[in-house]
């Protein structure tokens, strides 16, 4: 009677382990797939910084550039007339994949494919707004030396201001991180819903209502701007009030810049 008992456990083990790795093997299979999306540091800051450019000058979608250098190879003078004249589709990406058939001799199915893998950018960038109000004035600051905690790059965007200047959320997201940092001092770390991370160090304070665990809506007042960080709780006075933004994905930096520089000029 028990070694009956014992067989059939076994058997229903052995059932419930054929079918997760039946599972597993079909998640991977459709992962594998399923075209890899690009992530921001897989795409040069200079290549994007032209494609955002050139989505400001012609009011075009910045992946109609994206798509000329991967089917055409470069942005050729038509190109550029073409999303001048007002030629490239607006609205979703049906719309938009029929739109890019016109210009480039590609399968339907490359060009879905290509759209999808610009897709987690082009969230990151249409759900994006400037995190400053007032008078500021920043430069591209990735990369410079940092001294403070040991020698390391600067990873993030440095915009001066006023202290007490508003600092908005410059993407939806929940607050994740929030309280003292020795190197940012009082800062903010809002999570959005494709992962990306956004950093706001140097506070003077926080909004009211900002908490862990709360929602932000773009645009949302969430602290001011400061001088505080680079010692122990308390710190301020070491460097001039600004807004140190940071950008992150799968827990590696990527330069804020070139979307702040599309934010600041592109509308709400």
């Amino acid at each position: 009677m028990k070694a009956r008992y014992l067989r059939r456990k076994r058997k229903r083990y052995i059932v419930l382990f054929v079918i997760a790795a039946v599972a597993a093997a079909v998640f991977c299979i459709v992962k594998l797939a399923r075209p890899q999306v690009i992530e921001p540091n897989d795409i040069a800051q200079d290549e994007l910084s032209t494609y955002l450019t050139l989505a400001e000058e012609t009011g075009t979608d910045w992946r109609f550039f994206a798509c000329a250098v991967r089917f055409n190879g470069e942005i050729d003078e038509g190109i550029i007339n073409s999303a001048g004249n007002g030629e490239i589709a607006g609205g979703d990406d049906a719309a938009f994949i029929g739109c890019l058939k016109s210009y480039f001799f590609v399968d339907e199915e490359q060009l879905e494919a290509y759209v999808f893998r610009l897709s987690l950018l082009d969230s990151i960038i249409r759900n994006g707004g400037f995190p400053v109000t007032g008078d500021y004035h920043y430069s591209d600051t990735w990369g410079a030396a940092r001294t403070y905690g040991g020698e390391r790059k600067h990873e993030g965007t440095d915009i001066m201001c006023d202290a007490g200047t508003h600092i908005c959320a410059a993407a939806p997201g929940k607050i994740t991180r929030i309280g003292w940092n020795e190197l940012g001092g009082w800062r903010i770390g809002v999570t959005d819903k494709n992962g990306a991370y956004y950093y706001y160090a140097h506070l003077s304070g926080y909004a009211s209502g900002v908490k862990k665990g709360v929602y932000v809506e773009q645009g949302d007042v969430i602290g001011y701007a400061g001088d505080t960080g680079y010692g122990p709780e308390g710190t301020s006075g070491k460097f001039a009030p600004h807004l140190h933004f940071g950008m992150y994905y799968n827990g590696e930096a990527f330069n804020p810049y070139p979307y702040l520089c599309y934010w600041e000029t592109s509308p709400e």
